[in-house]
């Protein structure tokens, strides 16, 4: 890993724990008033200068468990590369709880032992990463830093 991919994963890491608290809200993406687990990493990407601003289509809120498409995977797959090694600070993590049809959850790694996600009973929280271990579906990089350039 190159300084200049060390800083920006520090730099996107400290922009998602500058959200801490904020609550669990749906299709929002707005620090300490609310957003979800898809929008935060969205909008701490832009808040670092990494994506432009990109406008997201509404979607249900029980997707998880109504809807056929993988919608929140394709999302991620625009931006970032899946990858098989071991995740590092800033890889995205991707879920699939019971009962879902499709993956429909991600974290963010902060280092081997913490995740950071947003969770609809408790908001942006840190988290082990070992007790979302076994509905890991998938892990990505983000496009900018895959091959380590």
């Amino acid at each position: 890993m190159t300084d200049k991919e060390q800083k920006e994963r520090k730099m996107f890491c400290d922009e998602l724990l500058s959200w801490q608290n904020t609550p669990y809200v749906p299709e929002a993406r707005v620090k300490g008033g609310g957003t979800d687990c898809g929008l935060l990493i969205l909008q701490a990407l832009e808040n670092v200068g990494f994506l432009p601003h990109i406008d997201i289509p509404h979607y249900p809120f029980d997707i998880a468990c109504n809807c056929s498409v993988p919608m929140y995977l394709n999302q991620i797959k625009e931006y970032c590369t899946e990858i098989s090694d071991e995740p590092l600070a800033g890889d995205i993590l991707v879920y699939k709880f019971h009962g879902a049809l499709v993956p429909h959850h991600a974290s963010v790694v902060l280092n081997n032992e913490y995740i950071i996600h947003s969770l609809v009973r408790e908001g942006v929280v840190q988290s082990n990463r070992r007790g979302y271990e076994k509905y890991r579906v998938a892990t990505y990089r983000f496009n900018r830093w895959v091959g380590g350039d």
